[in-house]
């Protein structure tokens, strides 16, 4: 305000004529002087780094140092990913309208008993990840409002935090000490959710008892996954009537043995999702669920069950009985199943969901196994109706082996089955399957290599995947029984082996209801006329990535297709045929269906001049245009993305006049290559230095100065003579310019970097040096490396010396005019050079007349 003043007074002692500037001349300065204190005032202001929309402030990873002031009606700040250190008293004093504030990712170490005072209204409140060791005990009474805290990675122990007359509703807490769930948690009778886990926070608990959730009565969700769980007493979840949710997921030392004291205190809770994920040793003996482990669940609600990566091998029969009937889901892929006695009950399960993928898997040798302080091992029990299993189908009479059909039991009312990446090396016979209501089946990844089936009975089957499964048989029956398929995955198989020979369309005859095919990656060749015949409501075909060279099936009668994608296959033409269908589809079908004719080698010469202008003709409906190509008759490349271009120039090409444009064509590259090299050859050696110091810039051997400091040079000379000149070089030009007159030459047989081609020492070490002596004589104009130096010292003159003569010649003998070549001469009659004295008096000139060129 003061600056503004002096500025008035200012105006005011101006002239008179002066004072009558116009007003608006005024306002602009006055404006401007405003802006120019705003911004400095700015640079120190924290908030010039933050987002302000609305009630909202973003100032997370801003890299702010302490908490500014802040306006008064924000709802919410985000400071996270900052390196704050600490949370001033009052601090947030009028911020009483705030309801989320994130302090994570910073370098907080305390909260003081005024740090988070005024938060009368804050629900939420992220401390987490933060070097807190110090919390005052009324640092956090204030919050009355606060509903959820996030209190994870701190060194302070979660169990001092006095949360005494909060509504907490949920709460994310560590947990560092072993003893510290043997104790009771702090009266919460509103807190619903709560978080301990040790993969996003640290959780050291041993051993959970039955007073653990005593005073937490109303908890619907609890976290104690990656905890390093030894035990869980009974009793400790029984008196959680509200609890849905329950995740004890990596607790390795658990095992299935700590699972039966779960399952006990289940029936008394309202669950709704189980969560056991390897609570068994990743490198111990496979493990078997029993009866006692879920017999209790039989009287509860749960919805969902994850029991993946536990190594489970069999299930004593009787076990899956006690899965009550509002079971939906069971996620157990990553296990170990074998065939037993268990099959028989699974089509007593009310699942709907089941996904069994990546069974047999291999698990990371680098992975620890967790240490335990209960040591239990047990191992699969050898049971007697493993035994009689053995006996019945291992020991039976080969005649009445035959007569088994292979059966499969399906729970009566699942409708999703994934068994994906178990790396199963079976061909699939005729299996006889359960009652059932599928409508999913995922069996991809898998090494299902002969498909022969059929499969009893499927009838509600929509969806199927038979990806990657290296199948290389498929016969007429193995759809036969599902009759409301829709949508079939077999991509990358072996079917090219086998369905070529599909000349009536047996194997798809009975799927009239596919929507959607995916036949890409096959090694296919070729496919019948009549393989589609029955897919009349196929919407999507995919054949892309196959072998075809030709179109030879039909698809005149699929009247609802939208999309096909004959992309990357060896296609060089689209035959009338086909062409023909796609033109009356593309007319009669509202334009919907596209096409993807992409990645082929197609060909555009004067016998494919109708395909080309099909191509323009309907280009709106080819998908990927500008990745399909074109090889004209010379093999020349060209991207059909302008076909209605090309298909001109192929239409005049093909005319009578085909002869007189190509010689025309021939005639004008080869005067333009003349030309070309004639630039070649008359600039080559320019071509040549640019290329060595373009060379020589990218692996570092000189650097290019910048526009603001002064050039530098390592050398005060460069050297060149002939080989046969080194007595000279050596003996006295080093001694005389080195040792006596403090230079610094460059002598090839001496700096050059060893490793690197000739001319690419030779053109940076001119670069770098601020002279050329030029040692002349007659080996030296024999010497075709010697005249390669003399041409990049000239042209480092002209393009990197903003033409300064940095050339010096030392004549070591007489040569005469006439010998000396034209560029050479012209050098020597603008007497850059000196000739060497056979006298003592002349010598003691010499040097001190090249001491003085050099120094310049």
């Amino acid at each position: 305000m003061h600056d503004h003043k002096q500025l008035s007074k200012s105006l005011w002692r101006l002239p008179e004529r002066s004072r009558q500037m116009n007003t608006i001349t005024i306002i602009w300065l006055v404006q401007s002087y405003a802006v120019v204190v705003s911004g400095q005032l700015c640079l120190n202001d924290p908030l010039c780094k933050c987002t302000h929309f609305k009630q909202k402030l973003d100032c997370s990873n801003r890299n702010i140092t302490e908490i500014p002031a802040l306006p008064k009606n924000l709802t919410e700040i985000n400071f996270s990913g900052n390196t704050i250190k600490e949370v001033p008293d009052d601090v947030f004093y009028n911020n009483g309208m705030l309801e989320i504030l994130d302090l994570s990712n910073n370098l907080i170490s305390s909260l003081h008993r005024r740090s988070l005072y005024g938060l009368v209204s804050i629900k939420r409140l992220l401390i987490n990840n933060n070097v807190i060791s110090y919390v005052h005990d009324y640092a956090l009474t204030a919050l009355k409002s606060l509903i959820e805290l996030n209190f994870k990675m701190n060194p302070y122990d979660s169990f001092g935090l006095n949360l005494i007359g909060m509504s907490l509703i949920t709460a994310k807490l560590d947990f560092r000490q072993p003893t510290s769930m043997t104790r009771n948690f702090w009266s919460m009778p509103t807190l619903r959710n709560m978080d301990v886990s040790g993969l996003t926070g640290i959780c050291n608990v041993k051993t959970l008892t039955a007073d653990v959730f005593k005073h937490l009565p109303n908890l619907e969700t609890i976290n104690v996954s990656a905890c390093s769980i030894n035990y869980i007493h009974k009793g400790t979840f029984r008196e959680l009537s509200n609890l849905i949710y329950l995740d004890v997921s990596l607790n390795r030392c658990l095992k299935f043995s700590g699972l039966e004291n779960i399952t006990n205190d289940l029936p008394y809770t309202s669950i709704k999702t189980l969560n056991i994920n390897k609570i068994h040793q990743a490198f111990v003996l496979n493990t078997e669920i029993t009866i006692k482990q879920f017999q209790n669940l039989k009287n509860t609600t749960l919805e969902t069950l994850y029991i993946e990566g536990n190594r489970i091998q069999l299930i004593e029969p009787g076990a899956l009985l006690y899965l009550p009937k509002t079971i939906r889901n069971v996620f157990a892929a990553d296990n170990q199943f074998s065939y037993g006695g268990y099959i028989k009950d699974v089509v007593k399960t009310p699942i709907h969901l089941a996904n069994l993928s990546n069974l047999f898997t291999a698990h990371n040798p680098i992975e620890k196994p967790e240490i335990c302080d209960i040591v239990e091992e047990r191992c699969i029990r050898s049971c007697d109706w493993q035994n009689r299993f053995y006996e019945r189908y291992v020991h039976s009479p080969a005649e009445e082996h035959n007569t088994i059909q292979p059966y499969i039991s399906v729970p009566p009312n699942m409708t999703k089955f994934i068994y994906r990446g178990c790396n199963l090396r079976y061909e699939i016979p005729l299996v006889i399957v359960s009652s059932n209501k599928v409508k999913y089946i995922d069996a991809s990844f898998n090494i299902f290599h002969s498909w022969n089936g059929p499969v009893v009975s499927f009838n509600l089957l929509e969806y199927l995947d038979m990806s990657n499964n290296f199948c290389a048989n498929v016969s007429n029956y193995f759809f036969l029984r599902a009759p409301h398929l829709k949508y079939l995955y077999v991509q990358n198989n072996l079917l090219g082996f086998v369905l070529p020979k599909d000349t009536n369309g047996a194997i798809l005859r009975t799927v009239e209801k596919l929507e959607v095919i995916n036949l890409a990656f096959n090694r296919i060749q070729h496919l019948p006329w009549m393989f589609f015949k029955q897919q009349r409501l196929l919407r999507k075909l995919n054949i892309s990535n196959n072998m075809l060279d030709n179109i030879t099936f039909d698809i005149s009668h699929m009247d609802h297709l939208i999309y096909l994608d004959i992309s990357n296959n060896r296609l060089s033409s689209l035959p009338k045929s086909f062409r023909d269908q796609l033109k009356q589809k593309f007319n009669h079908q509202n334009g919907k269906l596209k096409v993807d004719i992409s990645e082929n080698a197609f060909r555009c010469a004067c016998d494919n001049v109708d395909f080309v202008q099909w191509v323009s003709t309907y280009h709106t409906h080819l998908v990927n245009l500008h990745l399909t190509n074109c090889y004209l008759k010379n093999r020349t490349i060209v991207n059909m993305g302008e076909a209605q271009f090309l298909y001109a120039v192929l239409k005049k090409e093909c005319s009578s006049y085909t002869a007189l444009i190509i010689g025309i064509v021939i005639l004008i590259a080869f005067f333009g290559s003349i030309v070309l090299w004639g630039l070649i050859y008359r600039h080559r050696w320019k071509i040549r230095y640019l290329y060595y110091i373009i060379k020589s810039k990218y692996h570092g051997t000189i650097k290019t100065p910048s526009n603001t400091d002064t050039r530098k040079y390592r050398y005060d000379a460069f050297v060149s003579y002939a080989e046969n000149d080194s007595d000279f070089v050596h003996n006295n030009l080093l001694h005389q310019l080195e040792r006596d007159g403090g230079l610094t030459l460059c002598i090839h047989k001496r700096d050059f970097i060893p490793g690197n081609d000739i001319a690419a020492n030779i053109t940076s070490s001119i670069h770098v040096s601020r002279k050329v002596i030029i040692v002349m004589s007659c080996h030296f104009l024999k010497s075709d490396w010697c005249m390669f130096e003399y041409k990049m010292a000239r042209l480092e003159s002209i393009y990197s010396r903003d033409k300064e003569n940095i050339l010096f010649m030392i004549f070591l003998e007489q040569i005469r005019p006439a010998k000396l070549p034209l560029h050479i001469l012209e050098l020597v009659q603008d007497q850059s050079y000196i000739e060497y004295p056979n006298d003592e008096y002349g010598n003691t000139v010499f040097w001190e007349k090249i001491k003085e060129v050099l120094s310049c």
